[in-house]
């Protein structure tokens, strides 16, 4: 009886471990799909912004503020040379 319930427990045990391994997962695809849309909510709004007379200044000023808190040093910017706004 003894070496049943041992049995039993180390199965559990397994069980245990093996849906906590799989909500994991579950958990780490739901945060890459919520990651990822935002993404592709970002680059939407950066490429509608490209039509915006005012690109040019904001992209600047995000520039600047994103090497400020970089904590500034030499920063190199590569850009496309499609006409803007």
């Amino acid at each position: 009886m003894a070496r049943a319930r041992n049995e039993a427990d180390t199965v559990r045990g397994m069980v245990i471990s093996d849906a906590r391994r799989k909500a994991g997962w579950v958990v780490l695809s739901e945060k890459e799909r919520l990651i990822g849309n935002v993404l592709d909510e970002a680059r939407a709004r950066l490429v509608s912004m490209t039509n915006m007379k005012r690109y040019t200044l904001e992209l600047e000023k995000t520039i600047v503020d994103a090497g400020t808190a970089l904590g500034g040093g030499k920063l190199e910017v590569m850009l496309n040379e499609r006409p803007t706004g």
